[in-house]
């Protein structure tokens, strides 16, 4: 009683309020460059794939499969379009990437990550649509079609779950495309299990989301909570970690936010100048453009763990549906299924060829006497060439939105991509090899980028790729053209 007294006599000789600000009240932003309206989106989107669940006609489902998917196909379309409005287009997601990777080789390896996702992405939209059940397509051709939609929602998972995962070390760049993924894998393993149960007891699609969902939350709070500013009266950066690592140090069981909801923030809106009266702290959200300030020495600190309290809870709170949605297919009983088979070592592979840099010949030298280059790809498997691209004429950064999807091949073969300069020299000389890459199937996954090695202005191939699985007992027919 008699601090508060103190208080009220301060805050009236200073002409300023100390009212606290309600939780409700406060503006917030989970991620960088991610409006609130798609925000907003993707938690609807998983209250829909909630309530869904929940509803009894769910339960009741037909004999057949082909009944048992039908239910689940008008929620996994109506997901859809907010899982690709996460990742956004090429422009789009460049942009965020150059704002929140610093580092030129991370920011690379993200580009080349967010490639094969958006390929991915754009592999399960093209398919989803044919699983309606007017479409006229064979079982078994139903069955190549879940498959698909299986690989690209694999391939994006993948990205996120690998242990040197990129987006481990920014994870609020990725944070919104895994919520808005957890809507349509929930629903998408109840067609998968209709369909191939095999194929969904041997990848546990849903598990691999969960527990990736349960590894980026602690992660995803510590990067919200780092990009929190604190400054002193006088503007100087406070470099004190010791508010984020007590709220850190609460574990998730242990009802720390119980009373968030309905509490006040012990803090004022706003960063008052140094005018006579001794502000202790300003602390700023440059993500949700908002700052408050403590002038209260005894204070402070309850203002800084305040918020930091609040900015934890609301980012746990938006991984909890997400996780109770993948939880609800990822059971005990799946996780302990013993697998009915293992891929053969042969598959399908996808290159998309996107573009790069054509700048000299394999020697160095300036491709023609006279503008630029004439750059195309061929694709070589075990030496003997499978794909050519169309030629981009008199550019340096030809731009080819190609796509190559393979036979059955073997997962080890040898690949080799070639940038070449079509009749580089003068009166119609034979085409000049500008740059050779030699990999194989598992390193393109992992890095769809190679630069070269000759000349200042260097030459550059961008793809990106992913790998279908064949799997013995004939349960997986061969891609439809």
């Amino acid at each position: 009683m008699l601090t508060i007294r103190i208080i009220s006599i301060l805050t009236f000789m200073s002409g300023l309020s100390l009212a606290w600000i309600p939780y409700k009240g406060i503006n917030f932003v989970l991620t960088e460059d991610f409006p609130n309206i798609l925000e907003t989106r993707v938690n609807q989107s998983l209250q829909t794939t909630k309530s869904f669940f929940e509803r009894k006609e769910v339960e009741v489902i037909g004999d057949t499969r082909i009944l048992k998917f039908v239910p689940y196909l008008a929620p996994m379309i109506a997901a859809l379009p907010i899982a690709q409005d996460t990742i956004g287009s090429e422009y789009e997601w460049r942009r965020r990437l150059d704002r929140a990777i610093p580092d030129v080789k991370h920011r690379q390896q993200a580009e080349h990550d967010m490639r094969t996702i958006e390929m991915s992405m754009r592999t399960v939209a093209r398919n989803i649509i044919n699983l309606d059940p007017n479409k006229n397509f064979s079982s078994d051709s139903k069955i190549t079609i879940v498959h698909d939609i299986h690989t690209g929602l694999c391939n994006i998972v993948s990205k996120f779950a690998q242990r040197h995962s990129i987006f481990r070390k920014y994870p609020l760049v990725g944070m919104p495309i895994l919520l808005s993924l957890s809507s349509f894998v929930s629903l998408f393993v109840y067609m998968e299990s209709a369909f191939v149960p095999d194929l969904a007891r041997a990848s546990l699609i849903s598990c691999k989301l969960y527990k990736t969902l349960f590894e980026y939350r602690p992660i995803t709070v510590e990067a919200r909570l780092h990009k929190l500013e604190i400054a002193d009266s006088m503007g100087e950066p406070i470099h004190n970690r010791q508010p984020i690592n007590d709220v850190l140090a609460k574990s998730v069981d242990e009802n720390y936010n119980q009373t968030l909801d309905n509490g006040s923030l012990r803090c004022r809106k706003g960063c008052r100048p140094f005018e006579g009266e001794y502000v202790y702290v300003c602390l700023r959200d440059p993500i949700s453009r908002t700052e408050y300030d403590c002038h209260m020495r005894h204070e402070m600190y309850g203002c800084l763990f305040g918020y930091m309290e609040y900015v934890r809870y609301r980012v746990e709170n938006a991984f909890a549906d997400a996780i109770q949605l993948v939880a609800k297919t990822c059971t005990d009983e799946a996780r302990n299924q013993p697998l009915q088979h293992s891929p053969t070592g042969f598959g399908w592979w996808t290159i998309a060829i996107h573009g790069g840099e054509a700048h000299t010949d394999i020697f160095g030298n300036a491709c023609d006497d006279w503008g630029a280059c004439d750059a195309y790809i061929k694709i070589l498997v075990e030496g003997k060439e499978v794909y050519r691209t169309e030629c981009r004429v008199n550019t340096h950064m030809p731009y080819f939105g190609e796509t190559y999807r393979s036979p059955r091949i073997h997962k080890s073969v040898r690949i080799t991509i070639e940038l070449w300069d079509e009749d580089s020299g003068w009166m119609g000389s034979p085409d000049a090899l500008m740059m050779r890459w030699e990999t194989n199937i598992d390193q393109l996954v992992n890095n769809g980028i190679k630069w070269g090695e000759k000349g200042y202005w260097k030459n550059k191939i961008v793809t990106a790729s992913s790998w279908k699985d064949e799997y013995p007992d004939n349960f997986q027919p061969m891609l439809l053209v």
